[in-house]
């Protein structure tokens, strides 16, 4: 954005999903639909915001549950519509409430891209790393085949709304990932993740030129 002379806001919360009219069960997280609608209120009443890129950890609210071993407990989304939460109603509330999110938007005459989340590593960077101090030889990269099992709900949902023109794709896995492995070093060697589902900023930088084209 800078490059192009543009600048912007970020709205979001640790721990939320990004839609709106989305919260969570768990208690520790009573406030993400609050904030998710606040979010929304704030944008309906910014029409110098002319496009909004949407990102989050799609898999791990879509499935509600965590990558591969990684330890973490269930994740349960909920909206309105919702009885009881459970992991079968997790892909359920996603649909919903990203099509809602979609809907409110469009409405807005909002310009909409959807950012494909990073893989996700079964192992954190300090795994990584004290591995290769180790000299073990294992493989960390994980597999393509894998991350695209873990993000079928979500990649499938963004395509079918792509395919009406309803918001634009930015497959970020296309740019860190071959037909068989996703990598976890960059061309110079050093690591990319911070831990199993942040990347370094170094990588973020590395990753700009993908949305140049959004930006223009």
């Amino acid at each position: 954005a800078k490059k192009h002379g543009k600048k912007g806001i970020f709205i979001g919360s640790g721990g939320c999903l990004s839609l709106f009219g989305v919260g969570r069960a768990e208690q520790g997280y009573e406030a993400c639909r609050t904030r998710m609608d606040a979010f929304a209120e704030y944008i309906a009443e910014h029409p110098e915001i002319t496009d909004v890129f949407m990102a989050s950890r799609w898999g791990v609210y879509a499935n509600g549950t965590r990558y591969k071993n990684r330890v973490g407990s269930h994740v349960y989304i909920v909206d309105d519509q919702s009885v009881k939460a459970s992991i079968g109603e997790n892909m359920k509330v996603f649909e919903r409430t990203f099509a809602n999110t979609v809907e409110f938007l469009r409405g807005l005459d909002k310009k909409i891209m959807v950012i494909s989340q990073v893989p996700e590593s079964e192992f954190g960077g300090w795994d990584i790393a004290r591995a290769n101090v180790l000299k073990r030889e294992l493989e960390f990269r994980p597999l393509r085949s894998d991350y695209e099992a873990r993000q079928k709900i979500p990649l499938d949902l963004f395509k079918k709304f792509s395919e009406t023109g309803a918001v634009s794709m930015i497959n970020l896995h296309d740019y860190m990932c071959d037909d068989k492995f996703c990598k976890l070093y960059n061309e110079k060697g050093k690591l990319i993740y911070k831990d199993d589902n942040h990347i370094t900023r170094n990588q973020a930088l590395e990753l700009t030129p993908v949305f140049d084209e959004y930006f223009q």
